[in-house]
């Protein structure tokens, strides 16, 4: 019996700078040559991300300790460099 090899198929909804992360780090991901389609009703620049700042840092944190919270804030900025630093994004 001959076995179908079936590659991944990913649909992320929305073309803003988290749908554009999430699809970019999927595509990452897949080991299978699978295949990640974006969907969005709208497109630049009529986005809520054309309008964002580009900032980021811990929200809400009341309860999370400050190790916690410098761990994460500095592994999101390593994150956030490095994908600048090679031309991943447009944003």
């Amino acid at each position: 019996m001959r076995h179908k090899t079936v590659s991944s198929k990913v649909a992320i909804i929305g073309c803003g700078a988290i749908g554009v992360t999430t699809a970019v780090e999927i595509q990452d991901r897949l080991r299978d040559g699978g295949q990640v389609t974006i969907f969005s009703k709208d497109f630049s620049p009529n986005l809520t991300s054309d309008l964002a700042a580009g900032l980021w840092e811990p929200y809400l944190l009341e309860m999370t300790s400050e190790e916690r919270t410098t761990k994460w804030a500095n592994e999101t900025y390593q994150y956030l460099i490095g994908n600048w630093d090679k031309g991943r994004y447009c944003f």
